[in-house]
């Protein structure tokens, strides 16, 4: 569960798509 936190944090594109959804 901590990577799933961790991977938005150093993927800024991943946390766009999440925030877009």
């Amino acid at each position: 569960m901590e990577r799933l936190q961790k991977q938005p944090l150093t993927s800024p594109g991943s946390v766009s798509s999440s925030r877009d959804s």
